[in-house]
C-alpha cells in the first residue's frame, strides 16, 4: 500500500489518495499518520461521510493505545458529523465503539487499583 501510495499524486487525484490511506490502517504510527493526512484531506469539500470514517478509525486506533482522550474526542465528533447527517448505521457503530472505549477505561482504571 505504501509503494501505491507513493505513485499516486495526491493533487492530482485526492480521492485516490484517501482510499489508499484508508487501507494503510493498524496499529503502527505509520496508520496514524495516515489517517490524520486522510483526515485533513477529507476537510475540503464535501467529504463527510469520510471524514466519520476517518475519526472512528482514529477513535479506535487510540482506545487501543490505551489514549482514552484522544479517542473520546474523536468518536464524539464522529458522532456528532453522523447525527448531522443522519447515517443511523454508522451512529450504531460509533456507539458502540464508545461503549467498547468506556468498558477499556473501566478495566484499566480497575487494573490500576
Amino acid at each position: 500500500m505504501v509503494d501505491l501510495l507513493t505513485c499516486c499524486d495526491r493533487t492530482q487525484d485526492p480521492e485516490s489518495y484517501g482510499e489508499i490511506l484508508f487501507m494503510l490502517g493498524g496499529n503502527l504510527q505509520l496508520a496514524r499518520d495516515a489517517l490524520l493526512e486522510a483526515l485533513r484531506l477529507s476537510g475540503h469539500g464535501r467529504r463527510t461521510r469520510q471524514r466519520i470514517y476517518i475519526l472512528g478509525c482514529l477513535g479506535d486506533l487510540e482506545r487501543q493505545k490505551h489514549n482514552y482522550a484522544a479517542a473520546s474526542e474523536h468518536l464524539e465528533w464522529a458522532i456528532e458529523l453522523a447525527r448531522v447527517t443522519f447515517i443511523p448505521g454508522w451512529l450504531g457503530n460509533l456507539h458502540l465503539g464508545s461503549a467498547e472505549l468506556a468498558l477499556d477505561r473501566n478495566r484499566r482504571c480497575k487494573d490500576f487499583a
